[in-house]
């Protein structure tokens, strides 16, 4: 039996039609089922690595072709998931997964390696934070640099951090004496800062169920929470980010045009009905941002 290996190998020999240098091409490929589009595309990313873009039909599709192709090692690879809780409830936004999303963006704008992303039609529909706005805005503390406590503080409640006794979740921070806890926005654990003066000793990602240190690092990133921080302007649709490298791999493309305009339509009634709560409540929905590029 041949190994995975073998058949991206053989399938590699018998393609080539695959295009050279950067002049762009057209194909339509058919006949290809279950992993044969991923071991065509890892196949021809070794012969000629240009980024790909592969739009699976839904988020669990997705999902198991990424872990796919990380088997298959053809590159870099990234999935890029939508922002919200759950699928198609625009009010529910998920921060850690607004700035998971800006992250791999960013990593599209910014790799000089080419890039494997995987996605889905609900995740390419709405807005990304752009990368510059994302690292204009980030803060980074460093094991044995200055630390002004009074002025990261300052900078974590405007960022939609709230200070709390002890940290259990993203957008929370703590002060207690030379410990500084913070539970950034993005990050699936917690860290510890500890001080010694005005510098900053040690880093340590730690459970905020136990108390007790996972790890030491050097340095940690701080993002504000992207849900209210940046404005419409902030963000851009995603295929704005990609040049003419890169090839956009569909599964089915009735299948994505049909969903893209399924969640428009939801999208457009999930924005009447708050803005009827809005009137009435006064609260501020900000999904609006993130699929209509509007603010009002």
């Amino acid at each position: 039996m041949e190994t995975i290996e073998e058949i991206i190998d053989r399938f590699g020999s018998s393609n080539p039609v695959w295009p050279q240098g950067d002049s762009v091409k057209n194909y339509y490929i058919e006949g290809l089922s279950g992993s044969g589009p991923l071991i065509f595309m890892t196949s021809a990313y070794r012969k000629n690595p240009r980024p790909f873009l592969f739009v699976a039909d839904d988020k669990d599709r997705a999902a198991y072709l990424y872990d796919t192709l990380l088997t298959f090692k053809p590159g870099p690879v990234h999935l890029l998931t939508d922002s919200f809780r759950r699928p198609g409830r625009f009010d529910e936004v998920n921060a850690a997964n607004v700035l998971r999303k800006s992250e791999v963006s960013s990593a599209i704008s910014s790799s000089v390696t080419p890039l494997i992303v995987v996605t889905y039609p609900e995740a390419i529909f709405e807005k990304i934070i752009k990368p510059a706005e994302l690292e204009k805005d980030k803060i980074t503390v460093t094991v044995g640099e200055l630390f002004d406590q009074d002025f990261v503080m300052n900078i974590l409640i405007e960022y939609g951090f709230e200070r709390v006794d002890f940290v259990y979740e993203p957008g929370q921070f703590s002060l207690r004496g030379a410990i500084v806890d913070i539970f950034s926005f993005g990050n699936s654990q917690p860290y510890r800062i500890e001080m010694d003066d005005d510098k900053v000793e040690s880093i340590r990602v730690f459970d905020p169920n136990t108390q007790l240190s996972v790890k030491n690092v050097n340095h940690l990133n701080i993002l504000p929470n992207a849900n209210v921080k940046f404005e419409s302007e902030d963000r851009i649709g995603l295929l704005d980010l990609m040049d003419t490298r890169w090839h956009i791999v569909l599964e089915d493309r009735n299948v994505l045009l049909d969903k893209i305009k399924a969640a428009y339509e939801k999208a457009e009634d999930s924005l009447h009905n708050a803005s009827l709560i809005e009137q009435k409540e006064k609260k501020k929905f900000h999904f609006r941002r993130l699929i209509f590029n509007s603010d009002v």
